[in-house]
């Protein structure tokens, strides 16, 4: 409301309601009262604005976005934008965008130290400041100007030329960018149950190291130091859920979602060069317990290798420490073979 009292010149928000007929603060305005303040056709207003869908979720350009990931106190500008515009944008107030593609890191402080609200009585200057916002100077660069991730993010939305990464098209947005977060945590910390609440700033940088290698299509690198130390704090990684040696990743809820078949197999694949042999499922493998198998077949371990090598199977039995793990096809013709 604040930034469309501004952008149309009106002098107050309740005046910006009268022209709507709307003096009640709704979650959801008739497009058509909407498009005559605005001075627009009704059809063509719906197609761009924002909407809200559940008191909790917001919908633009078709994505879904929680309430509570958006700031609703502090706002975030590009002076440069609202020089030229004279309006606001939506990604503006996304935490997964901190920057201007075209202008540089966004600002969300006037020039005078305040902070820049919602609460502000006009859109364009702060409440104890007259200057106007595009007067701003640019904020300083906090890290690399180059962020694939946020254009990625951007050309989902419409805002720029669209970046194709299979592995992450098929998720939602939002999602995908808790991805990007997650495999950047894991090349950060290695081995966590959780991975630790950082800055924004922190957690750009993670979503940026994380697409760079989803993008690249190996996660190996990724892995190995996770793998590594899961290994030294246990001793060994059970292959009935291989997952559960990347920690705080098997809690991701894009392994589950529709559209996150591309990345549990790219995760199937990054595992599997790390761990030795093949993954292809990330909570249950072809691969069951040597000692298991043997005392289910009501035999000895010697004699469970001696049958693997008289059939030409031990090449794929893989080993990890002093434990050996037979495919779950070999098991059933052993068992076939006994009666």
């Amino acid at each position: 409301m604040v930034r469309a009292t501004a952008s149309n010149g009106w002098p107050s928000q309740k005046a910006f309601r009268r022209r709507i007929g709307a003096l009640k603060s709704e979650r959801k305005l008739d497009p058509a009262l909407m498009a005559r303040a605005f001075g627009c056709d009704s059809s063509e207003f719906g197609h761009f604005a924002d909407e809200w869908v559940f008191s909790h979720v917001v919908s633009f350009a078709g994505h879904h976005f929680r309430t509570d990931e958006i700031d609703g106190k502090r706002r975030r500008i590009c002076p440069t934008c609202c020089a030229g515009l004279q309006s606001a944008r939506f990604e503006w107030e996304l935490p997964q965008i901190t920057q201007c593609p075209d202008h540089g890191p966004l600002t969300g402080s006037c020039a005078c130290g305040n902070p820049l609200t919602w609460s502000d009585r006009h859109m364009w200057v702060c409440n104890d400041c007259p200057a106007p916002i595009w007067e701003l100077p640019p904020a300083p660069m906090a890290g690399p100007s180059d962020l694939p991730f946020e254009r990625y993010f951007l050309g989902r939305l419409g805002r720029s030329v669209p970046v194709p990464c299979p592995i992450l098209d098929a998720l939602p947005l939002p999602m995908a960018a808790d991805v990007a977060e997650a495999i950047g945590g894991v090349l950060e910390i290695g081995y966590a149950l959780s991975l630790p609440d950082v800055i924004d700033d922190e957690r750009a940088r993670r979503r940026e190291r994380g697409y760079r290698s989803l993008a690249a299509g190996d996660v190996g690198r990724a892995f190995s130091p996770a793998v590594d130390e899961f290994r030294a704090r246990t001793g060994n990684i059970s292959p009935k859920q291989p997952i559960a040696s990347l920690g705080f990743i098997a809690g991701i809820p894009a392994l589950h979602a529709r559209g996150g078949e591309k990345l549990n197999d790219l995760l199937c694949a990054g595992l599997g060069r790390v761990l030795g042999y093949p993954v292809h499922d990330l909570w249950r493998t072809d691969y069951l317990d040597g000692e298991w198998c043997a005392g289910d077949l009501g035999i000895s371990m010697a004699q469970l290798i001696a049958k693997l090598r008289d059939g030409g199977w031990m090449s794929k039995c893989p080993t990890d420490a002093d434990r050996l793990f037979v495919p779950v096809d070999v098991v059933w013709l052993l068992r076939r073979a006994a009666g």
